[in-house]
């Protein structure tokens, strides 16, 4: 247990007594940047939280997403395994927008 005034995270010295969330580990705590950097497989590409590795996933290229994140970027539509979709600036689209923007260029 840790006085609120004292609940600070380990690594960067970030006050926690104002956020929703915090993380202990071995006896220290942490500010959720620093334990996903430290612990986490791997982060989201789309939110940016950290991935366990029990998670599925969907990958694209060198990206890895959470299931519920691997969606169009435009239309927001939720794309699945055998789905056909694009990538661009990191950002996943499906495909009739995909060539959209393909098309846009020239």
């Amino acid at each position: 247990q840790w006085h609120l005034g004292c609940l600070t995270c380990c690594e960067c010295k970030i006050p926690l007594d104002s956020e929703l969330t915090c993380f202990a580990r071995h006896g220290n705590i942490y500010c959720k940047d620093d334990y996903y950097r430290l612990f986490a497989v791997k982060r989201c590409a789309r939110c940016q939280a950290g991935i366990s590795a029990s998670e599925l996933v969907m990958r694209a290229r060198d990206a890895v997403f959470h299931l519920h994140c691997f969606s169009c970027a435009s239309c927001g539509i939720l794309l699945t395994k055998g789905d056909y979709f694009g990538m661009r600036d990191g950002l996943v689209y499906c495909r009739p927008h995909y060539e959209l923007l393909r098309h846009r260029d020239f």
